[in-house]
């Protein structure tokens, strides 16, 4: 019997959610960055969606519309299991950036914002960069 290896990658993380997709439930969250200033908002969530997408090997996207930030996230397994890795991954977040933002996590639903391109977060970027350091 052969078996199949793959080593620590993209590869191993596809084989593992072609897996769990086909054994485990898909549980979705959306996760709605709140928060007064926008460019803090967007950092925020960027944060959160890379941590989410590495330490839970979650599929996300990152979405806005005017001042509203939301965070689709999907994740196999139990619902139980899932909300909790996501409200810990949030409070964790949050509480070491210290940002005046929070979040506020429902279950099965989806946002219907456009998702945010590599040039917002990038100009976002450049803001935050200028607030905080000058020119």
């Amino acid at each position: 019997m052969k078996k199949l290896y793959a080593s620590s990658g993209p590869l191993e993380s596809l084989v593992k959610k072609s897996i769990a997709r086909n054994i485990l439930p898909t549980n979705k969250y959306l996760i709605i960055v709140e928060g007064e200033i926008l460019p803090i908002k967007i950092k925020t969530a960027s944060i959160l969606t890379s941590a989410l997408r590495e330490d839970l090997d979650a599929d996300v996207s990152l979405c806005k519309n005017e001042n509203d930030i939301h965070i689709n996230c999907e994740l196999y397994g139990s619902r139980e299991n899932t909300e909790l890795a996501v409200k810990a991954m949030c409070e964790g977040i949050l509480n070491t950036l210290n940002n005046k933002t929070s979040a506020t996590i429902y279950y099965n639903k989806t946002s219907s914002f456009d998702l945010i391109s590599m040039d917002v977060l990038n100009l976002n970027n450049r803001i935050l960069n200028i607030a905080k350091f000058g020119k």
